[in-house]
C-alpha cells in the first residue's frame, strides 16, 4: 500500500478506510499508545461527506463541481492538518 496512493485517493474520492489503517499502523510504529492514536485520527475517523443533492439538483452540474470542489479542498485541508499532527509527535 503506497502512502501517496491512500492519500490522494482520500483527497480525490473521500475514501478513508485505507488511510486510517495505514495511518493506526504508522502511528502504532512510532509507539503511541492507542488512546493517542484515537485522539489523533478522530477528525479522520468521524469525517463524512455532506449528503448527496438530489437527482435535480445534480443535473445542475456548475452546483454539483463547486460541491465537488469544496469537499476536494475539506478533505486536502484536514489531511494536511493530520500530516502536521503527526510530523509533530
Amino acid at each position: 500500500m503506497r502512502v501517496a496512493s491512500v492519500m490522494e485517493n482520500f483527497a480525490e474520492y473521500g475514501t478513508k478506510e485505507p488511510l486510517l489503517i495505514y495511518l493506526t499502523s504508522h502511528l502504532h510504529r512510532l509507539g503511541e499508545t492507542e488512546e493517542h492514536i484515537l485522539q489523533i485520527l478522530s477528525p479522520l475517523i468521524d469525517y463524512t461527506e455532506p449528503a448527496r443533492p438530489s437527482r435535480l439538483l445534480s443535473l445542475l452540474s456548475p452546483w454539483r463541481r463547486g460541491l465537488s470542489g469544496k469537499n476536494k479542498e475539506a478533505r486536502e485541508n484536514l489531511l494536511n492538518e493530520l500530516i502536521d499532527k503527526i510530523e509533530g509527535l
